[in-house]
């Protein structure tokens, strides 16, 4: 199907919606691969656009369950859930200068207890965003070494 001024689908209709296993190329690049629910992503697939690539779970176009997010404009992956295109709950990101950092996610961002693996391998675990430490908790350094921040 051809939608003009839009891009294309092909795949499975039902009742003249998109409905099963389909592939929706858009004018701006932006192509999803996957199940399709009364017209919308639903299901399982794959987002690719000029910013991001999402593999994971849908929910009526949203983002929601687990899913892997490669942001080409940060750097940043991310693996873990999702709920109407957020991360949330818990979830793993790994940033472009190679920090990593393990936590609960509220709202799209990191806060409240966690671990992070920081450059020269020093290890933290306490309160800590993805800019890193913001409350208490524990450095370990690569000596072995502890400090109580």
């Amino acid at each position: 199907m051809v939608i003009p001024s839009v891009g294309l689908y092909e795949g499975h209709f039902k009742a003249g919606k998109f409905h099963g296993h389909g592939t929706y190329e858009l004018k701006d690049n932006e192509v999803y691969e996957g199940h399709f629910r009364d017209g919308l992503f639903h299901g399982h697939g794959m987002q690719r656009s000029n910013n991001c690539t999402y593999v994971g779970e849908f929910q009526a176009n949203a983002k929601c369950g687990y899913g892997i997010l490669d942001d080409m404009l940060t750097g940043d992956k991310y693996m873990g859930m999702f709920a109407d295109n957020k991360r949330i709950g818990a979830g793993i990101c790994i940033t472009m200068n190679g920090d990593y950092f393990e936590g609960l996610f509220a709202d799209d961002e990191l806060a409240g207890p966690g671990i992070a693996v920081l450059e020269k391998d020093y290890y933290y675990e306490g309160e800590l965003s993805l800019q890193g430490p913001i409350g208490k908790g524990v450095y370990y350094m690569p000596t072995g070494a502890a400090n109580i921040v």
